[in-house]
């Protein structure tokens, strides 16, 4: 099976599960494949938990080439997705009420590369204060 077809085969994938909590409370986690999948999903007023996956932000041809392949996105392009007043980020930032960062090194091309997008990240949703008095 050559890159194009696992590709293919992942955006078919229905990852869209229900979960019950120890409290038994029922959960949504769903995946979606861009924002405006997402956007049109979650309701205006609902509490959002984001999961970013820094490989997110790597070219669809390089993603699945493995870890010294993988090309990310132009820091522009990342920056525009992230931008706290895009179109994105300003309909969920203020109703985020928690948020993990998955570095993914081996389908970001190495560390170096899933820490330069990790950067990106900083800045446009912390401002650059991730690691601040660190």
């Amino acid at each position: 099976m050559n890159n194009s077809d696992n590709t293919d085969d992942f955006k078919n994938l229905n990852l869209n599960v229900s979960l019950k909590d120890g409290d038994g409370f029922d959960h949504e986690v769903k995946f979606f494949q861009n924002a405006e999948s997402l956007l049109n999903a979650i309701p205006t007023e609902a509490p959002v938990f984001l999961d970013i996956d820094l490989d997110f932000f790597i070219t669809e041809e390089t993603v699945n080439l493995g870890e010294d392949k993988a090309i990310p996105k132009a820091d522009e392009e990342i920056e525009s997705m992230l931008a706290r007043k895009g179109p994105l980020m300003d309909k969920l930032w203020d109703r985020t009420v928690g948020l993990t960062i998955a570095l993914e090194p081996t389908y970001c091309g190495g560390f170096h590369r899933s820490l330069h997008i990790l950067e990106i990240v900083n800045q446009q949703l912390f401002h650059g204060g991730l690691w601040a008095g660190a």
